[in-house]
């Protein structure tokens, strides 16, 4: 599998710039130890109550949270008889969000894509930090190309 995804996804830019193949296999040997890693990570997962409670609370919560901004939304559109935008319903949900949250609100990770982008670069900074092999994470370029591929 590994070798159809670098003839697929490497080989068709690289062949161009060079025969070498020093980059593949170490491409390749990398990416092995990372999901070997990968792989030992997850086996210690317990998947019963990850799914079953945590997921399933988180998704519940979700949907209690947007039907209670929904109705608002709803009802203030009715009662005011102005045009409410999508960011009104918006509004509404995420201050529900920060009030059974306390004290986390992700409005700004959720509405404005610079936020996104960066919290999305810390996630994927922390899963090739638990996944990569040391010396591969310390090579910088390296880590940068992978957090903006994946």
């Amino acid at each position: 599998m590994l070798s159809y995804v670098m003839r697929d996804f490497v080989d068709s830019w690289y062949k161009k710039i060079t025969n070498d193949e020093l980059f593949r296999e170490s491409l390749k040997r990398t990416a092995r130890r990372s999901i070997g890693s990968l792989s030992q990570c997850m086996r210690q997962v317990d998947w019963v109550p990850f799914f079953t409670r945590h997921v399933v609370d988180d998704f519940a919560s979700h949907l209690r949270l947007y039907r209670m901004a929904s109705e608002k939304f709803k009802f203030l559109g009715k009662k005011d008889e102005i045009i409410t935008s999508e960011n009104d319903l918006l509004s509404h949900f995420f201050d529900y969000e920060l009030e059974m949250e306390k004290t986390l609100c992700r409005d700004l990770l959720c509405t404005t894509p610079h936020y996104e982008n960066a919290y999305l670069h810390d996630v994927v900074d922390i899963v090739l930090y638990l996944i990569m092999p040391p010396e591969d994470f310390r090579c910088r370029p390296l880590r940068f190309l992978l957090r903006e591929v994946i």
